[in-house]
């Protein structure tokens, strides 16, 4: 049973490209490519086998049943992945709210479609 949130590959709103998945690569990289549980998935993205980490990658590659439940808007996603300015919800400029409304259009839309 998978205990984390399911990540997704999308671009900053600071730098407009991918950073989440930077990291992730990198992090992997510092493991020494730490073996994932899903062989498959490995497999197919071989040289990229780092994106195995995200959900949005791994999830296709199982087998079982899967149960989601997932926040649309947390403290991690908004300044991890998007990299919003924003604090808070109630302090976000029109502008930002609505990229973190296109994140979460995106985010379920993503979710449709591996599910």
């Amino acid at each position: 049973m998978a205990d984390s949130a399911f990540y997704i590959n999308y671009k900053s709103q600071r730098t407009g490209d991918y950073d989440f998945l930077h990291m992730v690569k990198a992090y992997y990289e510092l493991m020494n490519e730490f073996p994932f549980p899903q062989e498959a998935c490995v497999q197919h993205y071989q040289s990229e086998a780092y994106k195995c980490f995200m959900a949005e990658y791994a999830v296709p590659f199982i087998k079982s049943p899967i149960f989601i439940i997932e926040s649309a808007y947390d403290k991690f996603k908004i300044p991890g992945i998007l990299q919003s300015p924003c604090t808070s919800l109630a302090k976000c400029s029109a502008d930002n709210l609505e990229a973190i409304h296109k994140y979460y259009s995106y985010q379920r839309e993503k979710m449709r479609e591996i599910l």
